[in-house]
Formats: structure tokens, sequence, C-alpha cells
């Protein structure tokens, strides 16, 4: 009796998030019911913590508008070593999202980790200044626009105009096409795909301005071919792949570097064994942190748009 009544509301919950549409001539009134999620609030702006670089008259970094110091090698071929900027990482977790902070802020980055509870980045922050950087967490929302727009006008205000920033959200609700229910669809695809979106052309509008910049997208075997049981994690990462393609062909010539990273694998983390790790046969986050920071490295003739990983035990 008591699972059948448990059955019975969540029946109810799941319609109402699904929402009632009422048309009203040539007018449509969609109602409906969200889980609502806590963000954490971002304190007040303050002074920048890392000026932009200054670029002086006739050196290479005022000559090129791709964000990188180019210095003349004896061949006079170009090379790139990175200076100093400001990166940002739109979903930070324990794993990659950390990984992804602690190697920006080795190379003296100043680091942006945004989070929807930006509390637990508190750590990580503390650690980033004790590896070169300076780092500092937000809250944000990527799904709703006036979140990431606030977000980014405090990053902005703090630091400065990103020069990397990575969308490294991902969500998954198993099922099969039989007993997925619609909101957890749309859930899946708002925080991969919608998200990406909204924090992708925020992000570009402000690069463009400067004529540089590093947009990198954490994509995943979902995004190359659909499995069974596995329909939102393929639709949304399918569809931040086509956002990263359409994006990189619309933003490359205004100076903008837009990748699309297929993590094919499982990425190393607590929980993983130890057989795992000596195998190497899960993805470490730092080499994957690397594999992201020299796709921020490299020069604009010779752009990567989309690059796959996997351990090499995996299958493909």
């Amino acid at each position: 009796m008591k699972a059948n009544s448990m059955a019975l509301i969540e029946r109810i919950w799941n319609q109402a998030k699904v929402g009632i549409r009422v048309s009203l001539g040539g007018i449509a009134l969609h109602l409906r019911i969200a889980r609502a999620v806590r963000v954490s609030a971002n304190p007040p702006l303050r002074p920048s913590l890392a000026a932009p670089p200054i670029a002086q008259p006739n050196s290479p970094i005022a000559e090129n508008t791709t964000g990188v110091d180019i210095q003349p090698t004896k061949n006079d071929a170009t090379v790139a070593p990175i200076r100093s900027g400001v990166a940002l990482i739109v979903g930070t977790g324990p794993g990659l999202g950390s990984a992804l902070a602690r190697r920006f802020a080795q190379a003296g980055m100043t680091v942006a980790v945004a989070a929807r509870n930006a509390q637990k980045l508190d750590g990580l922050v503390d650690e980033l200044s004790n590896l070169g950087g300076n780092g500092r967490r937000y809250g944000c929302d990527a799904t709703e626009e006036r979140s990431v727009k606030s977000m980014l006008q405090s990053v902005v205000e703090d630091m400065g105009v990103p020069d990397l920033v990575v969308y490294n959200v991902e969500h998954f609700i198993p099922g099969t096409i039989l007993d997925i229910e619609t909101p957890a669809f749309e859930e899946c695809w708002r925080a991969m795909a919608l998200g990406g979106f909204i924090v992708g052309r925020e992000v570009a509008r402000l690069m463009v301005t400067r004529g540089s910049g590093t947009i990198i997208y954490t994509g995943a075997t979902g995004a190359l071919r659909g499995r069974a049981e596995y329909i939102n994690m393929a639709v949304g990462k399918f569809g931040v792949r086509a956002l990263a393609q359409s994006m990189a062909r619309d933003l490359g010539p205004k100076g903008i570097h837009v990748a699309h990273v297929i993590l094919d694998g499982g990425i190393l983390s607590r929980r993983s064994g130890d057989t795992a790790k000596e195998r190497c046969s899960s993805m470490y986050p730092e080499h994957i942190a690397e594999t992201y920071y020299q796709l921020h490295l490299q020069h604009r003739s010779t752009w990567t748009q989309e690059m796959d990983l996997r351990p090499w035990v995996e299958k493909f």
C-alpha cells in the first residue's frame, strides 16, 4: 500500500514538472513546477585580483590577437608559451574540474571556479594559492541566463575577461526509451546542451570585443554513439558536440578557439580501485587537464577543434 502511494505521488510530481499548457487565443501560457536548486550567492564585487597583461608597442602580443605571447625562435617559427591570464571552469567538482583548476593555477593563471554549491569549493580555492595562482569561487546555475550573466559580471569585475573557459557540466539519469520520464530527459538536456549554449554565448560576447580566447567543452563517448539506457547522456552530449562545431566555425575567424574534447572512458576517482590506477585503465584527471591546457597554448595556425582521449585498454 505504501509503495503504491509513493508511486502515485511520484507520478503526480512528474506530471506537474511537465506542466500544463493553456492557449489564450494566439498566446499560450505554460505552467509547470520545477525543483528549486539553491545557488550560492556571490559576494560583492571587489578590485581586480589580476590586472590584464599590457602589450608593449611592436611586441609579439601587440601584433597578434591570439591572447598568447609569441616568441620568435632561431628558425623563425612561432611558439606559444602561455603567460598568465584568467581561466574560468563552469562545473567544478572533486574530479576533472578540480584538476583543471590546479593545472591552470600552476601555470600562473588566475582561476575562477563555478558551481551551484560554491561553498564546496572553498578548500580548492585555498589550495590554488599554494600552486602559484589566485583563485575565487562563484555560484552559478548554468541553465539559467540570469545566473550565468551575474556570475560572469562578477568574474570580469574581479579578474577581467576570461582568456580560457571550460564548460565541464555533465548530468545523467539512466533509463530506456520505455521508462524515461519527460522531466528527466529535459533536465539532462538543460544541464549539458542548454547550459553549454548559454555559457558559450555569454563568454563569446565578452571575448569577441578583445579578439581572442579559448572555449573548451568536455564531451563523452555519448557524443559519438548512443547506447542502450544512455539516451539522456547521448542527446545532451550530441548537442554539446554540435554546439562546439558550430561555434568553432563562427568564432574562429574572430580569434576565438573553440574545442571539444571527447573523454572516451572512465576517469580515475577516489572510488576507483588500486587496479585501475596501477594499470592506467582509467584516465588520470591531471593528465586530461594537461591536454586542456595544451589546447589553450595552441597557435591559431594549428588549432584543434576536436580530440578524443581514452585509456589504452578502451576499445574503439
